[in-house]
């Protein structure tokens, strides 16, 4: 009797042990993955033409608009930890399906915006659609769709991180079919102060 009740009890430290280490590791995997991995830069830089990437006869490219919010918080009080201006990032992705089949599940998963003329990265971004019934659409053969994106929070800039003028690129993450990721790489454009 003795001996069962000692199996039983290391058998129930195992268990809590067993799912105390598994919440740590789960804890520690997610504070580990709060900000997105950044997207790598291209091997040749953008230039002014839009660049369309064909992939198993899906022909996709994309463009970008940014712009940081100057405007004064006028609904609440100012966020005493706002460090910066948000940035906003509007994308555009256009999808021609010029194949024998639907395509499914076609996603843009984030964004790393790149400094004009480098590959020093800015920031990077997770993107959400814009509206929920864009997300996944299905995309028959010989039809185009453009699915509009932002990203999913406000990303206050450090002060002096950009100035007027800043022209910016981005390499954007897609997926469809559940397949491999593809990159795409927008034209630069020039970021808008908004006041």
């Amino acid at each position: 009797m003795g001996r069962t009740l000692q199996k039983k009890n290391v058998m129930a430290i195992v268990i809590i042990i067993a799912i105390v280490g598994l919440g740590d590791a789960v804890v520690g995997f997610s504070i580990l993955n709060l900000e997105p991995s950044q997207i790598p830069p291209p091997e040749a830089l953008p230039s002014n033409e839009l660049e369309a990437v064909t992939y198993d006869k899906i022909e996709v490219w994309a463009t970008a608009d940014y712009s940081i919010d100057f405007m004064p918080n006028i609904v609440g009080p100012e966020e005493p930890s706002r460090k910066g201006d948000p940035l906003r990032v509007y994308v555009q992705v256009n999808i021609t399906n010029n194949g024998d089949f639907a395509v499914e599940g076609f996603d843009a998963l984030r964004l790393t915006i790149y400094f004009n003329g480098t590959i020093t990265p800015l920031v990077t971004l997770n993107l959400n659609p814009v509206e929920e019934s864009e997300q996944c659409p299905l995309i028959n053969p010989s039809e185009s769709v453009m699915i509009k994106y932002t990203h999913s929070r406000e990303t206050p800039l450090t002060p002096g991180s950009v100035g007027k003028g800043t022209h910016l690129y981005s390499r954007i993450l897609v997926t469809w079919h559940g397949s491999a990721e593809h990159i795409l790489t927008t034209c630069p454009s020039q970021l808008a102060f908004i006041f």
